[in-house]
């Protein structure tokens, strides 16, 4: 860390994101925490002690939903220091989006895009493989192209699964993954990101957990939180879901179409860019 730092501004929940804001604290150099507030309210899963850990050491938090200011207050953190500066990671969907869009990338018609990579769903062949033989029965009715995180394929091989239908492919860059969600059917995913990604893409999401940090996308989105021995069942229902009217004005025309309910939460406006309204505070 750089000697006579000013500030810090770690962003996420990740391991590096707290181990930076604990190395700056006992410098006393003050951390504001980009992305603050988001909570699972599950202590099994590492992001939540991160967040915590790092929202408790932040003099200033920048919040990325409304919601999310509520979660900080309830923690007993001062409001002061909470500031609702709306999401980066959408401002840069929105921002790469066209450029994403003309990537010229082989794909079907439809297709389910997935992905896994949470130690809760990979790490145990229990829980995997049911996961792995439902993609199998869907990939009968629609190909499902699935970038494979190398934890995950790790997984697949010490355990012996076959992937005999699924379109498997390695990970992928940020644009030409892009590119897969925005034209996906549905998306079946353990990811944070791309619940609210797919919400604001107008693309239905499976969220493949039993709890989400990003409520609003099931409130206000397109996100469904499902067991994963019923992804089967509700793919069906969503398929239909991804056809209707106000799904398909989102895709084609993009923030216009977004529900002002939305807008509110992830702190969209026309001209509006997150971390330009950061740089305001110091």
């Amino acid at each position: 860390m750089p000697k006579g730092a000013a500030r810090v501004d770690p962003r996420g929940w990740r391991r590096s994101t707290m181990a930076c804001s604990i190395v700056a604290a006992k410098l006393v150099i003050p951390v504001a925490h980009v992305e603050a507030d988001l909570r699972s309210f599950d202590r099994t899963m590492p992001e939540e002690i991160n967040r915590v850990v790092t929202d408790s050491l932040a003099s200033l938090l920048f919040t990325t939903s409304r919601d999310a200011n509520e979660n900080l207050e309830r923690e007993g953190i001062d409001t002061s220091k909470t500031h609702f500066v709306g999401n980066v990671m959408i401002d840069t969907l929105l921002r790469h989006r066209q450029k994403a869009t003309c990537l010229k990338i082989d794909k079907p018609d439809q297709y389910a895009l997935v992905t896994l990579h949470r130690p809760s769903n990979v790490d145990d062949p229990n829980v995997l493989g049911p996961i792995l033989e439902a993609l199998e029965i869907i990939s009968k009715s629609i190909p499902v192209l699935f970038p494979i995180h190398p934890r995950t394929a790790k997984r697949i091989r010490e355990f012996g699964f076959c992937l005999n239908n699924l379109r498997v492919m390695d990970p992928l860059g940020y644009l030409e993954f892009l590119n897969l969600e925005s034209t996906a059917t549905i998306v079946l995913t353990d990811s944070g990101g791309l619940q609210e990604e797919t919400t604001i893409l107008g693309v239905p999401c499976l969220t493949l957990r039993h709890n989400t940090e990003r409520p609003v996308t099931i409130t206000d989105g397109t996100n469904i939180m499902v067991d994963q021995t019923r992804i089967g069942s509700l793919m069906p229902s969503a398929k239909s879901w991804s056809a209707t009217g106000h799904l398909r004005d989102r895709r084609n025309i993009g923030t216009a179409a977004l529900p002002s309910e939305l807008c509110t939460c992830f702190g969209i406006q026309p001209s509006f860019h997150s971390m330009g309204s950061m740089q305001t505070f110091q």
